[in-house]
């Protein structure tokens, strides 16, 4: 099937209003789960297409654009508008290089030396010294001075909130005209090697920089030094003598004359470092948190298939939220079978972790899940669905709606402390607290899960709960896991989706009679 009509498919469906009678929440939401696993399939095609390819087109733009598609699934990031935007870059240079140096010798190169020079990596560079130097001085007037690129803040503690997903992902970066080191370096480097002009990727544990040597003659290393391209400080070429210290040392350029460029693959390696640091917004922090980090994982497994730490992360992750890892599991045999030596510290390490997970496999396919309904019983004030409000403190606030209750408190439920609410009917305020400072009387009330607009999930006390019906407020929430629970918004309340309805039978009709359905206008929702 066309990965195209797919897609078009799965946006139809992304696309209806979740107010429409037609719009199923659950497939919305299990829609948007297919898109993200479709586009990875895809890439994951795009990337072993580009590692197979001889290094000289291995493109760093392109590596860059498959990190900023996979770290963003639902937005569409072609490689051509990437190449437009570089190619436009680099076409202003020519334009302002020509107004200033018009008889430079790039003006007589014909368009096959130009393309030739876009989709590979070259050798050495094609000018003298001065030529080069020319080009490279009007490239960064252009970028920094015309087209007023900038650097964001370093690591902390220079940058004490964290980086951004936009200053690492090269579409953002193109967009916005801000990065960090190592994507305005992909883009000074994926221009100038437009031009003719070889500039490479440096790496170091605690620096990152562009180096530049006029001649990269590999029989005379001595004969001329590299120089030191700051990306961070407008692009000035430096020698050795002249870079910034680092920690209270010299920069490493300053022992450094020989031509060691970073990769491909460890420029992603680097790239995923950096987005791990990134802290997704306060709305929907824990979901939008969840999905980074297992992308992440993946993309890094992606990249590096025999790492064992990698695929040992990816495994613990997977069981922790309950995804099947067989896949992965075949993975550690097939590495195991490359091992010629299977009391190697290595191969010693992958039989640890099979026989730890395929005893977990197994203990899991002999657990019967036996899906018991909840019977209502009078002290059940609420019911899955039902749009409430949390009260914390003097305040009420966190609308949320309710996906799961407890007859009493339930102590194993996986929720951080910190969200946890209890109120006694004695109490002034609700309170984040703990069970030792909370009355048995508290503890023995029903307890909600909460699944709140402000992306959290939230386990509270019957007593620390108001009736959002009641305030005659809009009960509509903007939380992105709703689907995963309902199927329907029936205007006062949500209508759990099959699943849910198995454990909650009877909490549908309590709604229907408390809260009979209404026809909500798709205009009620923005």
């Amino acid at each position: 099937m066309s990965y195209y009509f797919v897609i078009d498919e799965i946006l139809n469906i992304l696309n209806m209003s979740p107010l429409s009678s037609e719009c199923n929440l659950t497939h919305q939401y299990y829609s948007k789960k297919l898109l993200t696993y479709i586009q990875q399939r895809r890439l994951r095609d795009l990337w072993h297409e580009f590692i197979s390819c001889p290094k000289e087109q291995q493109l760093l733009e392109q590596a860059a654009t498959i990190v900023a598609q996979w770290y963003q699934p639902d937005k569409f990031i072609f490689y051509l508008d990437v190449e437009i935007l570089l190619d436009n870059i680099a076409q202003q240079v020519l334009e302002n290089l020509k107004n200033i140096h018009c008889n430079h010798p790039i003006f007589s190169i014909s368009a096959e030396q130009f393309s030739f020079w876009k989709y590979n990596n070259i050798k050495d560079n094609q000018w003298s010294r001065k030529d080069e130097k020319q080009i490279l001085d009007v490239l960064r007037i252009v970028l920094f001075d015309q087209l007023n690129f900038s650097s964001s803040p370093g690591p902390y503690p220079f940058n004490i909130l964290g980086p951004k997903a936009e200053h690492i992902l090269i579409d953002s970066v193109l967009e916005n005209k801000a990065g960090n080191v190592i994507s305005l370096a992909i883009v000074f480097q994926s221009v100038a090697r437009r031009l003719g002009v070889r500039c490479d990727l440096v790496c170091f544990p605690t620096h990152f920089f562009l180096s530049w040597k006029p001649k990269f003659d590999k029989k005379n290393y001595g004969d001329d030094e590299y120089y030191y391209i700051d990306i961070l400080h407008g692009g000035f070429i430096r020698s050795k003598n002249e870079c910034p210290r680092t920690r209270g040392r010299r920069c490493p350029i300053e022992s450094f004359n020989e031509h060691h460029e970073i990769t491909s693959i460890e420029v992603v390696l680097r790239m995923i470092n950096s987005l791990q640091l990134v802290n997704p917004p306060y709305q929907h922090h824990e979901t939008r948190a969840l999905q980074v980090r297992r992308a992440l994982m993946e993309l890094r497994y992606m990249v590096e298939p025999n790492n064992i730490d990698a695929i040992d992360n990816l495994c613990r992750h997977y069981l922790h939220y309950h995804i099947n890892i067989s896949g992965l599991v075949a993975e550690l045999h097939k590495l195991l079978n490359s091992y010629s030596d299977k009391t190697s510290v290595e191969a010693t390490r992958i039989i640890e972790m099979l026989q730890a997970f395929e005893s977990y496999i197994k203990a899991k396919q002999t657990t019967k899940d036996h899906t018991v309904p909840k019977e209502r019983s009078k002290k059940i004030k609420y019911a899955v669905g039902m749009i409430v409000r949390c009260c914390e403190m003097e305040h009420i606030n966190h609308k949320g709606v309710i996906i799961w209750w407890d007859a009493k408190y339930n102590s194993e439920v996986k929720i951080a402390h910190e969200y946890r609410i209890f109120c006694g009917t004695h109490l002034p305020y609700c309170s984040f607290s703990d069970t030792s400072r909370t009355s048995s009387d508290d503890l023995n009330q029903p307890f909600y899960i909460i699944l709140s607009e402000n992306g959290n999930t939230y386990y509270a006390a019957q007593d620390s709960l108001v009736d959002e019906h009641s305030l005659s407020a809009s009960a509509w929430l903007e939380n992105k896991e709703i689907g995963r629970y309902f199927s329907k918004f029936a205007g006062s309340h949500y209508i759990p989706n099959e699943v849910l309805a198995k454990h909650f039978p009877y909490d549908t009709a309590f709604l229907n009679m408390r809260c009979p359905p209404t026809v909500v206008s798709t205009e009620t929702v923005s």
